[in-house]
């Protein structure tokens, strides 16, 4: 399976732009008051429809995540959207407060084209996300995840069959559909630090872990999984 020419990446400004959105869309939400992209330079970029996943952080671990599968708006409102439902309606955490917004730093992941998967060996770690579908019970892991947690690909399958409500190897099962995808990922942390001229790829956040072991659904842990 070959990859597409990639799209080539978010400029500074553009990147800024989304961040700042995420932002103010999250402010207004606490706010009470209207979001308005009013003041952000608008670019052709963001203007095309894509989906997006927005990550809250705070001291490090994970507060919030949610995101779009489906490219059926522009990327800027789909930034605003699952900002908005990253920071309240994650079902995972409780709703952010005002006293924790200044300390949360916004991540965004702008996803590619989902591509079926033939066989697992077409998934290289650290570069794509994978999907599975198998009845009504799907399941998302962004591309940065396994390489934060030190999986394997047979770890991040296992871990993907259990956010989907699945068994752990329920991915080489013949009903089950997997599609990959590649992100470009960028955070307020990176963009903020002096000189910055670029964002963040998955190799600057790689740390060298051991792989880790599987754990059950309703571990304390997966709450540090998108």
């Amino acid at each position: 399976m070959k990859d597409d020419p990639p799209d080539p990446p978010f400029d500074r400004r553009e990147r800024l732009a989304l961040l700042a959105i995420a932002r103010r869309s999250i402010e207004a939400e606490l706010a009470g008051v209207p979001f308005s992209a009013g003041g952000i330079p608008p670019t052709p970029r963001l203007e095309r429809h894509a989906a997006a996943f927005v990550s809250l952080r705070l001291a490090g671990a994970l507060r919030g995540c949610v995101g779009s599968l489906d490219p059926d708006e522009p990327l800027w409102t789909a930034v605003a959207g699952s900002a908005r439902a990253a920071a309240f309606r994650d079902p995972r955490f409780d709703p952010l407060t005002p006293s924790e917004l200044s300390a949360v730093e916004l991540e965004i992941s702008v996803l590619g084209p989902f591509e079926p998967v033939g066989s697992h060996a077409d998934i290289t770690v650290g570069r794509h996300g994978v999907t599975i579908r198998h009845g009504d019970r799907t399941g998302l892991l962004l591309p940065q995840v396994p390489v934060e947690l030190g999986w394997t690909l047979e770890q991040l399958l296992g871990h993907l069959c259990l956010k989907a409500g699945l068994t752990p190897r329920q991915w080489r099962d013949g009903e089950a559909r997997l599609e990959r995808f590649t992100a470009e990922v960028f955070s307020e942390f990176v963009e903020n630090s002096a000189g910055s001229e670029r964002a963040e790829t998955i190799a600057d956040r790689s740390p060298n872990n051991p792989p880790l072991p599987l754990v059950p659904p309703g571990d304390p842990r997966l709450r540090s999984y998108k």
